[in-house]
């Protein structure tokens, strides 16, 4: 009988440990991986000159406002960010995040104002207001007692055009200057290494005249504030070419209804002496269909983004994605930004 107790009391114990054992086999403790950041000093002299290889720009829109918008959150080595957008003062969180990505990740951030969304949204203005006054025409026409001569109709028309024209254009011409008052303000109290100033393209309101004034005036106040300012100028045209020459990069998005290659190699060529930047909207779902004129032979096509990589003209100086923000949440690993990850290591194999 003592020997049956004495055998269970050392059974006991080993009994224990194997059920320890098997209940530490079944659910191990989930242990995350760390994600090992590039020395700073690797990141410094990688982006040390940004002239001497082929760079990458992406655009965002929504900076701070929506989950993984941050410059933090950006690859390391993308080169230069231009925040779309911006038109107040930087938040405590944004000044933290801009100061983050410029130290850190050594990246150079700009300040996007936008020329163009004025002459856009002015030229539709314009549109509808011609019609609504148009019908009033019409109906005032149709009461007369008198029925007006055609004449008659015609000057009342013309001076309606007029008068409208003149002051829809004067009010969104007014709002462009402002555009520029607002991101001179920016400039002076956030410490932006540049700007981007982003072209109309249609000129479906404004003069090329007006719009030159203005950038040669934003020059001229921005230089006195830093001589050293970096500079990108989206959609540029010959009459601003006293301009857009003193531009670190020219950038050029293709807003044909069928693309083609073809259509950066003109550009490119009317801008030989600039730093020309091809541009991509990632947003755009018909980048997948690729480019006809594509000398890539391959049996699926390449998408855009990814034939603007290998595309080259003399004074090509990389390549640019607007709306990188819609990739944030694209997860390669622990890391957001997947696309653009893989874009930018592509790139970086070019010359």
């Amino acid at each position: 009988m003592n020997k049956n107790r004495y055998f269970i009391a050392l059974l006991l114990p080993l009994l224990a440990l194997g059920s320890c054992a098997d209940w530490t086999t079944q659910e191990p403790i989930p242990v995350e991986a760390p994600v090992l950041r590039p020395a700073d000093k690797v990141v410094r002299e990688y982006k040390a000159d940004i002239f001497s290889r082929p760079i990458v720009i992406g655009m965002m829109h929504d900076w701070c406002k929506q989950p993984l918008h941050w410059l933090s959150e950006t690859p390391d080595s993308l080169d230069v960010v231009i925040l779309k957008g911006v038109t107040e003062e930087p938040t405590s969180t944004q000044s933290y995040d801009l100061a983050s990505a410029q130290s850190t990740k050594h990246t150079r951030v700009l300040l996007g104002m936008d020329l163009s969304q004025y002459d856009v949204s002015g030229s539709k203005e314009l549109d509808r207001q011609l019609t609504k006054e148009r019908m009033s025409l019409n109906a005032k026409w149709a009461a007369a007692e008198t029925e007006p001569t055609p004449e008659e109709r015609e000057k009342e028309l013309s001076a309606m055009t007029e008068r409208v024209t003149k002051e829809l254009h004067d009010k969104w011409l007014r709002s462009a200057q402002q555009e520029i008052v607002r991101g001179l303000g920016l400039l002076s109290k956030t410490p932006f290494d540049g700007y981007s100033i982003k072209l109309p393209v249609d000129f479906a309101l404004f003069d090329k005249a007006e719009i030159t004034d203005i950038l040669a005036d934003l020059h001229k106040r921005a230089s006195s504030q830093r001589a050293d300012f970096l500079i990108a100028v989206e959609s540029p045209y010959a009459e601003a070419a006293s301009f857009v020459e003193k531009a670190t990069w020219v950038l050029y998005s293709c807003t044909a209804v069928d693309p083609t290659l073809a259509h950066f190699t003109e550009q490119a060529s009317l801008w030989s002496g600039s730093r020309f930047i091809p541009t991509i909207d990632l947003s755009d779902k018909k980048n997948a269909i690729g480019y006809p004129d594509s000398p890539i032979f391959s049996a699926d096509r390449i998408s855009r983004d990814r034939e603007l990589i290998h595309w080259t003209s003399a004074n090509k100086a990389g390549v640019a994605f607007d709306h990188i923000e819609m990739d944030a949440g694209n997860k390669s690993g622990t890391e957001g930004f997947a696309l653009l990850r893989d874009l930018i290591n592509a790139n970086s194999l070019t010359k």
